[in-house]
C-alpha cells in the first residue's frame, strides 16, 4: 500500500531534522512498526549514496584523463573540459534536487504524528468541594459598588518585594454591593449589633478569633435556621461558592427578643474576607459585611 502525503512529509521533515525530539520519538516508533517507512528511508539513504558516489566516481575519471592527456592537447581542450564538468555537476545538482523536492513538505500543510488535540489540551476541568447552586442576589443601584483602583503599567516591580505588600486586599463588586443594602424578607430580618474587626497577626500561620453578635427580628415569632459563611475576595468564590468557612448559628429565643452571639477561632492567611449569613435551606442572604487580616 502506498505511504500517504501525510507519511511522505514526515518523512521528510525526519532527514532534514525539522522535527522536535518529541516529534523524533513519535516518529521513529511508527518507523519500527511500518515496513513501508523504513523502505522509504533506505531508498532516500541509497540515492543520497549513489549520488554522492558517482559525483566522485566521474571527477576522479575526468582527472585521470587529464593526467594522461599529452600536455599540448590538455592546453588546447582546457575549455572544453571545464565545460563539461561545470554540465556534468549542474546536471547531478538537478537530479537531486528533483528527487528531494519532489517530496517535500508544504509548510501550511505539515500534519505531526499523534499531534494531541489544542483544544483537548488547552482545556481543564474544575473542581469544587462544594456543590454548585444558584445564588439569590439582591438587585442593588450600581452606584453602592465602589470602583476598583487604577493600576499603573509602568509601575516597576521590585526584585524583592515586601511579603505584607503581596497581600491581596483587592474587593469584590458582588459581595461589595451587598453590604448594608437591605436584604431583609417581608417578615425577617437580621440585624448585627457587634461585627467582625479587623484583626492583626504577627505570623500568617496564627489563628484569628472571630466573633459576630447580633438579633433576629421576625413578624411572626419564628425565624429559619441561619448559616454563616466566610468567603476569600477572590471573584468567583461566591458564584461558585467555594467558601472557606462555614458555622451554624445558633439563635436564642429565651430573651424578648431573638439574638445570636457566635464566636470562633480560625486560620486565615492575610487578606479580605467577606462574611455572609445565609438562609439554611432557600440559600438567601440576609447579611453581607467584610474584615481585613494584616502583618503587624
Amino acid at each position: 500500500m502506498a505511504l500517504s502525503e501525510e507519511i511522505l512529509q514526515q518523512i521528510e521533515r525526519y532527514r532534514l531534522g525539522d522535527m522536535s525530539e518529541s516529534e523524533i520519538s513519535e516518529f521513529e516508533a511508527a518507523a519500527s512498526t511500518n515496513e513501508e517507512i523504513r523502505q522509504q528511508l533506505q531508498l532516500h539513504d541509497d540515492l543520497d549514496k549513489l549520488l554522492a558516489d558517482k559525483d566522485k566516481l566521474e571527477f576522479l575519471e575526468t582527472l585521470d584523463s587529464l593526467r594522461d592527456m599529452p600536455v599540448t592537447e590538455s592546453r588546447k581542450n582546457n575549455s572544453l573540459i571545464y565545460i563539461l564538468l561545470a554540465i556534468l555537476l549542474l546536471a547531478l545538482i538537478g537530479v537531486a534536487n528533483f528527487f528531494l523536492s519532489s517530496e517535500k513538505p508544504d509548510k501550511e500543510e505539515e500534519i505531526l504524528v499523534n499531534e494531541p488535540s489544542r483544544e483537548n489540551s488547552d482545556q481543564s476541568e474544575v473542581q469544587f468541594d462544594s456543590s454548585s447552586r444558584q445564588k439569590i442576589i439582591p438587585q442593588v443601584p450600581a452606584t453602592q459598588v465602589e470602583s476598583l483602583p487604577d493600576v499603573d503599567e509602568d509601575t516597576p516591580v521590585a526584585e524583592d518585594p515586601d511579603p505584607i505588600a503581596l497581600v491581596d486586599y483587592s474587593i469584590n463588586p458582588q459581595l461589595e454591593q451587598m453590604i448594608g443594602s437591605q436584604l431583609r424578607s417581608s417578615d425577617f430580618e437580621v440585624v448585627v449589633t457587634s461585627k467582625q474587626p479587623d484583626s492583626q497577626i504577627a505570623n500568617s500561620s496564627d489563628l484569628i478569633n472571630f466573633n459576630l453578635a447580633g438579633d433576629v427580628h421576625s413578624s411572626d415569632q419564628d425565624h429559619p435556621d441561619l448559616n454563616l459563611y466566610i468567603f476569600s475576595n477572590n471573584l468567583t468564590a461566591y458564584d461558585n461558592f467555594e467558601y472557606l468557612i462555614k458555622k451554624a448559628i445558633d439563635v436564642d429565643l429565651n430573651n424578648e427578643k431573638a439574638t445570636f452571639i457566635l464566636s470562633f477561632q480560625a486560620a486565615l492567611e492575610p487578606g479580605l474576607y467577606y462574611y455572609v449569613i445565609e438562609d439554611a435551606y432557600s440559600e438567601r442572604p440576609y447579611y453581607v459585611d467584610k474584615f481585613a487580616i494584616k502583618l503587624n
